[in-house]
C-alpha cells in the first residue's frame, strides 16, 4: 500500500468519523500545518507519524497490512 493510499484511507476515515486535524494534532505531538501538509499529500507520512495517528483515531496498524503470495507472480 504506497503513501497515498494510506493517505486516502485517513482522509476518509476522518471525514467518516467527524475528526478534525486540529484533534490529531492535540493526540499526536505533530505539528497542525504538519498534520495538514500529509493529509494535503504535501509531505510523505514517516512511520512514527503513521503509528502516532493510527493510536490517535484508535485504528489498528494492521488493516494495512498486504499479505505477500507465497509464489512469484510469473508462477516461478
Amino acid at each position: 500500500m504506497s503513501n497515498n493510499d494510506i493517505v486516502d484511507y485517513f482522509n476518509v476515515y476522518l471525514k467518516s468519523k467527524g475528526i478534525k486535524q486540529v484533534y490529531i494534532s492535540q493526540k499526536t505531538g505533530i505539528p497542525a500545518d504538519t498534520v495538514s501538509k500529509i493529509l494535503r499529500k504535501g509531505r510523505n507520512l514517516m512511520a512514527d507519524e503513521f503509528l502516532e495517528i493510527c493510536e490517535a483515531i484508535e485504528i489498528s496498524p494492521e488493516i494495512f497490512r498486504i499479505e505477500k503470495d507465497t509464489k512469484p507472480a510469473w508462477g516461478g
